[in-house]
C-alpha cells in the first residue's frame, strides 16, 4: 500500500494508522503463543491419563478465551485501519468530483466513491488486517508441528505449500473477473444516471420502456459477470476449506499411522484445528486483495487527475492582492484574442451569450479555478492560480441554472464568505428581491436535490447573492436577468448600478434596456 510519493495515491502506515497497525502484529504474536500454548496444554492433559484439574482446566479456558479476544481486536482494528484510510481516499475522490473541469460521468463518480471504496475498505479491514494476525498463527504452528514431529509438521507444511500454489492460479482468475464486473458496472451506473437526468425528454420521446429495457440488459451483463466471479471465489474458498480439512486428516492419518502417542496427535490436532479459520481468512483475503486491485485501478486515475490539477495550479499564498491596483481597486486584465482588456474598478461589461459566449466561459472557469492560467488576472495575479480562500474573497460569480448544494438557505448564501452572519443573507436576499419569510422556515429553510423547495428564479436570485456577497472586487453573472420576474430583474439592476467593482453581465438585454 505504500507507494512512491509521486503516486496520488495515499500511504497506508502514516500518522495513526501506523500505531493500529502496530497493534494488530501484536495481535498476532499473542494470538499464535496462546495457539502454542493451548496445543501444549491439551497434549499434557491428555497425557496425564485422567481428567485435568482445575488449574489446567482455567489455563485451557484462559487461552482460548485469549485467541477470541485477539480475534476480537483484530476485527475491531482492521476495521479503524481501513475506515481511515478509505476517509482520505473520499477526500481526494469527492475534490475531484467538486472540480469544475473533471471529466467522466457522475453515476461512474457516485460509483467510485461507493463500491469501489468497499472493496480498498474490506481489503485493509479484513484483508491486510487478518493477513497481519494470521501469518504469525500459521507459521508458529507450523513450526511447531515440525518441533512436536517432524513428519506431522511436514504433511501440513506440504499441504499450505501445495494450497498457496493453487491460490496464486486462481487469484489471477478472481482479479481479471472483478475487472470486468467492476468495469460494467461503472458503465450501468452512468447509464441510469444519465437516463435519469434526461428522463424529461426520454418521457417526451415515449422511451421509458426502451430505456427500461437498456438498463436492463446493462444489469445481466454485470448479473453474468458477477455469477462468473463468483465462480473463481467459490473455488478459492472451497480450496482454503478442502486444506483445512486435510491437514486435520492428515494428522490422524499420519500419526496414528506411525503409532505417536495420543497426546502428540491432541495437540496437533488442537492446533490444526485452531488454523481453519485463519486459513479461511487468508482465502478470502486474496479475494479481497483482487476486488481491491480491480478498484484500485478504476479509482487512480480520478486521484492523478486530481493531483495534477493542484500540482499545475500551483496557488499563490494569500495576502496582500497584486500591484495592479487604481485608487479605489484592483484591475481586472483579461486575455482577449491575442491582447489584454483592462478593466478598473466600477467598469460595468455586458457580454452576450451567443456572441461572447467564450469569453463568458473563460470568466466563469477562471473563477472556479480552472481554466488556462494566465487567463484572467486580478490585481496583477492569476485568479486560476490563487488559493481558493483568496480567489472567493476576490471574485464572485454566479450562473443561472447552476445547481445549490444540500444546506440552510443561509448557507448557501454565505458560501463564499462562510463567516459573515446569516443576518447578511437575510439582508441580500431582500435586497435582490426575495423574501425569506416566504419560506417554510425563512432564511433556515433546508434547500435539497439542486435547490429545493426555490423556484428557478429564486435560485437565481440565491446565486447571485452568494456572489455580490461583501462585494468583491469582480463580479460575474451570466444568464441572471432571462430567468428573474420584472421586479426581481429591476432590484438586481439597481444593485449593480452601485457596485463598486467590475461587473461582467451575461445577458440578451441590450446596453439601452441595462441602463447602467
Amino acid at each position: 500500500m505504500t507507494r512512491a510519493s509521486t503516486s496520488p495515491w495515499p500511504r497506508l502506515l502514516v500518522g495513526g494508522r501506523r500505531a493500529v497497525f502496530g497493534a494488530l502484529v501484536v495481535v498476532g504474536l499473542v494470538s499464535s503463543a496462546l495457539a502454542v500454548v493451548a496445543a501444549i496444554g491439551v497434549g499434557q492433559a491428555l497425557a496425564a491419563g485422567g481428567p485435568p484439574g482445575v488449574a489446567m482446566t482455567a489455563g485451557l479456558l484462559l487461552a482460548f478465551g485469549g485467541i477470541a479476544a485477539a480475534r476480537y481486536a483484530e476485527r475491531v482494528l482492521g476495521e479503524r485501519l481501513g475506515q481511515s484510510f478509505v476517509m482520505d481516499l473520499r477526500r481526494g475522490l469527492v475534490r475531484s468530483m467538486l472540480r469544475p473541469d473533471r471529466r467522466g460521468s457522475l453515476g461512474v463518480l457516485v460509483t467510485r466513491t461507493s463500491n469501489d471504496l468497499a472493496a480498498v475498505r474490506m481489503w485493509i479491514a479484513q484483508g491486510i488486517a487478518p493477513l497481519v494476525t494470521a501469518t504469525p498463527l500459521v507459521v508458529g504452528a507450523t513450526v511447531f508441528l515440525l518441533v512436536l514431529d517432524a513428519r506431522l509438521g511436514g504433511v501440513v507444511a506440504g499441504l499450505l505449500a501445495l494450497t498457496g500454489c493453487a491460490v496464486v492460479v486462481i487469484a489471477g482468475a478472481i482479479l481479471a473477473r472483478a475487472r470486468a464486473v467492476r468495469t460494467l458496472r461503472g458503465r450501468l451506473a452512468a447509464l441510469v444516471a444519465d437516463s435519469a437526468r434526461a428522463a424529461p425528454s426520454v418521457a417526451a420521446g415515449g422511451g421509458i420502456e426502451r430505456e427500461v429495457a437498456r438498463v436492463g440488459r446493462a444489469g445481466e451483463l454485470v448479473m453474468s459477470a458477477s455469477i462468473h466471479r463468483a465462480s473463481a471465489v467459490g473455488a478459492m474458498r472451497a480450496l482454503v476449506l478442502a486444506a483445512a480439512s486435510a491437514a486435520t486428516i492428515s494428522v490422524v492419518v499420519v500419526g496414528t499411522g506411525v503409532g505417536l502417542e495420543l497426546a502428540t496427535i491432541g495437540s496437533a490436532l488442537t492446533l490444526t484445528g485452531l488454523l481453519a479459520t485463519p486459513l479461511a481468512d487468508l482465502g478470502r483475503s486474496v479475494e479481497y486483495r483482487q476486488n481491491f486491485r480491480a478498484a484500485r485501478r478504476m479509482i487512480e486515475p480520478a486521484l492523478a487527475e486530481e493531483a495534477a490539477a493542484i500540482e499545475g495550479s500551483a496557488p499563490t499564498a494569500d495576502g496582500a492582492d497584486g500591484a495592479d491596483t487604481a485608487d479605489d481597486g484592483p484591475v481586472v486584465e483579461v486575455a482577449v484574442g491575442g491582447r489584454t482588456v483592462r478593466w478598473p474598478p466600477r467598469t460595468r461589461v455586458r457580454l452576450d451569450p451567443h456572441e461572447d459566449g467564450a469569453l463568458l466561459d473563460v470568466l466563469v472557469d477562471a473563477a472556479s479555478g480552472a481554466g488556462r492560467r494566465d487567463a484572467v488576472r486580478i490585481g496583477g495575479d492569476p485568479i486560476a492560480a490563487m488559493s481558493e480562500r483568496r480567489r472567493r474573497r476576490l471574485v464572485g460569480a454566479g450562473r443561472s441554472g447552476w445547481l445549490i448544494e444540500r444546506g440552510p438557505l443561509a448557507r448557501a448564501v454565505t458560501y463564499r464568505r462562510p463567516r459573515l452572519p446569516a443576518e447578511s443573507a437575510e439582508a441580500m436576499l431582500r435586497r435582490l428581491g426575495l423574501d425569506p419569510d416566504g419560506l417554510p422556515d425563512g432564511i433556515r429553510t433546508r434547500l435539497r436535490e439542486g435547490g429545493a423547495p426555490l423556484t428557478a428564479a429564486q435560485r437565481s436570485i440565491v446565486l447571485a447573492a452568494r456572489a455580490m456577497l461583501d462585494e468583491p472586487p469582480l463580479l460575474i453573472l451570466d444568464g441572471m436577468l432571462e430567468v428573474l420576474p420584472d421586479d426581481a430583474a429591476g432590484a438586481l439592476l439597481d444593485t449593480l448600478r452601485a457596485y463598486p467593482g467590475v461587473v461582467v453581465l451575461g445577458t440578451r438585454r441590450s446596453e439601452a434596456e441595462l441602463r447602467w
